[in-house]
């Protein structure tokens, strides 16, 4: 695996944002954005590691995106 991105439009400028992936279980595998971020669109990489920094096996997981009070969470499948 090479690594995914994603381009995500931000809430008001100042809002704290939390962005994570978690596998199939719902098990926390990686906080990649936990702080309030400035609006506008912004782009993330995430390499396919944990919080150890260890490669993540094959399968699929979610990355859930909360800001101002909302949530969505969509799927990533990591392929090796």
């Amino acid at each position: 695996m090479r690594g995914w991105a994603s381009s995500v439009a931000g809430p008001a400028a100042g809002a704290h944002v939390v962005l994570s992936v978690h596998d199939a279980t719902g098990r926390l595998v990686r906080s990649l954005i936990e702080a309030p971020q400035p609006s506008g669109v912004h782009s993330v990489f995430w390499d396919g590691t944990d919080q150890r920094g260890q490669a993540v096996g094959t399968g699929a997981y979610f990355y859930r995106l909360s800001a101002a009070g909302q949530v969505t969470t969509r799927a990533v499948l990591v392929v090796r």
